[in-house]
């Protein structure tokens, strides 16, 4: 799973986020957000990746509207890597 420039570092952290759009109750937005991001967990893990470093976090819908529209865009999951060089 590790390519190009990533294949020679250390994995220090990850931080997987889920979200999900705005409509629905915010329990089944929150449980939805949370199978987003461990299905991206076990994909990294699975391609190798220390479990023990990740950071699975669910946000539900929030931050999911602006005004009256919905905002799509929420239904996804951020990952932000932390890594260093090997030595």
């Amino acid at each position: 799973l590790l390519q190009g420039s990533m294949a020679n570092c250390n994995i220090d952290h990850v931080r997987i986020v889920g979200m999900a759009g705005a409509p629905g109750p915010e329990n089944r937005n929150i449980e939805l957000s949370r199978r987003r991001a461990e299905v991206v967990a076990a994909a990294l893990a699975a391609g190798g990746w220390d479990r023990s470093r990740f950071e699975v976090v669910a946000v539900g819908s929030e931050g999911a509207v602006t005004g009256d529209q919905e905002v799509a865009i929420r239904r996804r999951v951020h990952l932000t890597v932390q890594a260093s060089p090997r030595q």
